[in-house]
C-alpha cells in the first residue's frame, strides 16, 4: 500500500508507480506515450482550477493561479498580459521569414540587440545596438556604425570609408526643409534659430525669430 506499481509490456516498458509522496507513468520502451481524448484537461486534486488544457481541434491554454496566460490560436500563440520573459544567459528570438531576410533580438551582457540573421543562424550582423553600460543607443549600416546617441547628443559617421558622411533632410512634396536650433533651453524666441531651404522659390534662409 506504501510502494505499488503496475508493469505492462515485455520487461515492463509502461510502469505506473504511486509512492506515499508521488505517483507517476514511465514509457522506458521505444514507443510513445499518448493520452487521448477529445479534451484533456490536467488539474488540482480538488478539480477546481486548470493547469493545462488541451481543447480538441481548437487551443490548448496553460494556466497560473488559474488564469490563462499562454494559448495557441489559429495564427500562432497568444500571452494574456502582455509580459513574455526570457530569462538566461543570453536571451533571444529569432523570427525567420521564409525567402525574405531574416532578423534576431537579442539580450547579451546586458546589451540589446536587433540584428540581420543568416538561413542557417550561423551569421549575425548588427542593426541596433543599446549599450546597457553607456547607455549609448548605436544605428548600423552595412555592419557599420553610423549613428549613435552620446553624452553630448548625437554623432553620424558615414559607414562608407570611400564616400563623405552626410546628414539628409528632404522635405514633402511642396513642403520646405530645415533645422530648428534651440539654445538656453529655448526659453525665448532669441534662442531660437532656423536654417531651410524653401521649396516655394529654392532660397536657403537663416532666421532668427526674435
Amino acid at each position: 500500500s506504501s510502494d505499488d506499481v503496475l508493469s505492462f509490456g515485455a520487461s515492463g516498458d509502461l510502469k505506473i508507480f504511486h509512492s506515499a509522496d508521488q505517483s507517476r507513468i514511465v514509457e522506458s520502451g521505444p514507443s510513445v506515450l499518448k493520452i487521448m481524448g477529445s479534451d484533456i484537461r490536467l488539474s488540482n486534486s480538488g478539480n477546481t482550477a486548470d493547469y493545462i488544457q488541451c481543447n480538441d481541434g481548437t487551443n490548448v491554454r496553460l494556466f497560473y493561479n488559474n488564469n490563462v496566460k499562454f494559448e495557441t490560436t489559429d495564427s500562432g500563440v497568444r500571452v494574456t498580459d502582455a509580459i513574455l520573459e526570457i530569462a538566461d544567459t543570453t536571451c533571444l528570438i529569432d523570427l525567420m521569414e521564409t525567402s525574405a531576410t531574416n532578423h534576431r533580438i537579442r539580450n547579451g551582457n546586458g546589451n540589446f540587440y536587433i540584428q540581420k540573421l543568416s538561413d542557417d543562424k550561423n551569421t549575425t550582423t548588427d542593426q541596433l545596438v543599446i549599450d546597457g553600460g553607456t547607455g549609448e543607443t548605436a544605428l548600423y549600416h552595412a555592419g557599420n556604425k553610423t549613428a549613435y546617441t552620446k553624452g553630448s547628443g548625437f554623432e553620424i559617421k558615414g559607414g562608407n570609408t570611400s564616400d563623405q558622411t552626410e546628414l539628409q533632410i528632404i522635405g514633402n512634396e511642396g513642403q520646405d526643409a530645415s533645422i530648428l536650433l534651440g539654445a538656453d533651453d529655448g526659453d525665448d524666441n532669441a534662442d531660437y534659430w532656423r536654417m531651410y531651404s524653401q521649396a516655394s522659390n529654392n532660397a536657403f534662409t537663416l532666421k532668427n525669430y526674435a
